[in-house]
């Protein structure tokens, strides 16, 4: 899109990951933006040549030896205001642009459309924003190109995944709907996805949470499952079961009892399943009158279940430390405990549940 034209503001890497340094980005380009709102452009650079993580997290492409590691860069639009004072762009989304890149180098983990993640905290530090969690959607103009466009590195394509920041409340409900659903609803309101920092939910709009609710009950829900650190599934013994025990408990952390709560009901009403997911274990939900819960293979358990079952389990369960069973699924109890969200130093920051 901008092809030969120079940003108007670039920072650069001076000690560069591949080098020992503790960024991974090489640059962020930032090209100043006018119309259809004025806002600053952010486009990262450094992901494509970053041949770090497993092979099988990177695009059949990519070849380790020319170094290059994944197929996505990061771009963020973020809403620019007038005066001599907003001249420059706000460096806090440079930050967060190399966090996140971090994240995914670290974690051998990739963002994809559609993807979201709770900040656990303002947007910007130190400021009083609701804005506090991101989505990843294609970037609405840069979308796919060659890799040329960021580094002379090949003609295979590769995608800009545009950061978008939500406030909890529209992260919620993206993920009880589609994710181009809610991205065309978000961008009615903020053109081009730009991401505002002085502004209230766009739920707070009658209108927009009538859509919310009517896209849910013609589209269902995208969200398929979660991928979570606290999961696990035991099966009880006898004397546990002449005691009255479930035959199955799945204990899981209560930071994510929110969403199941929201999104089980819809998965199941509309046919499909809907899984938990952690290293050692998966539960599935799936959509079955009569399913009793099993062991699908090792360590990967299907809970068959109706739609009154799965809103019966949605009403019971509560995203606090303690054990739920609904009499509606008398099989199953569900152990909640408490989550501790921690910084990527392994430092607290704060307790759910």
């Amino acid at each position: 899109m901008y092809g030969q034209t120079e940003p108007d503001f670039r920072w650069v890497t001076e000690h560069r990951w591949q080098d020992g340094g503790p960024d991974p980005l090489d640059e962020v380009l930032v090209y100043t933006r006018t119309e259809p709102v004025p806002h600053w452009h952010y486009v990262a650079v450094g992901l494509t040549s970053t041949a770090v993580g497993p092979p099988d997290a990177r695009h059949v492409l990519d070849d380790p030896e020319d170094g290059r590691g994944w197929t996505f860069e990061l771009t963020a639009r973020l809403a620019r205001a007038d005066g001599p004072e907003h001249e420059h762009p706000p460096v806090f989304m440079v930050n967060l642009l190399q966090n996140l890149t971090r994240y995914v180098v670290e974690s051998f983990t990739p963002f994809g459309p559609g993807h979201t993640m709770d900040l656990y905290g303002p947007i910007q530090q130190d400021s009083v924003t609701p804005v506090g969690q991101v989505l990843f959607m294609e970037d609405p103009e840069l979308g796919r190109g060659p890799r040329g466009d960021t580094r002379d590195a090949g003609a295979d394509a590769i995608d800009f995944l545009q950061v978008v920041g939500l406030t909890a409340d529209e992260a919620a409900a993206k993920k009880t709907w589609t994710d181009t659903g809610f991205a065309a609803l978000y961008e009615q309101y903020h053109p081009l996805l730009v991401t505002r920092l002085d502004r209230d939910s766009i739920l707070t709009d009658p209108r927009a949470l009538a859509a919310v609710e009517a896209g849910r009950a013609a589209d269902g829900s995208s969200l398929g499952g979660l991928v979570v650190e606290q999961l696990t599934v035991t099966r009880a013994g006898r004397l546990a079961r002449l005691r009255r025990r479930a035959p199955l408990t799945v204990t899981l952390g209560a930071s994510v009892v929110d969403t199941l709560r929201v999104a089980l009901p819809l998965r199941i009403g509309a046919g499909d399943d809907f899984s938990l997911e952690s290293e050692h274990a998966r539960v599935t939900f799936s959509p079955e009158a009569h399913g009793d819960p099993h062991e699908h293979e090792p360590g990967h358990w299907v809970i068959g279940l109706t739609l009154r079952q799965a809103e019966a389990v949605a009403t019971q369960l509560l995203p606090r430390a303690g054990s739920y069973r609904s009499a509606e699924l008398p099989a199953v109890d569900f152990l909640v405990e408490r989550t501790t969200v921690r910084d990527h130093d392994d430092t607290p920051l704060r307790t759910i549940g």
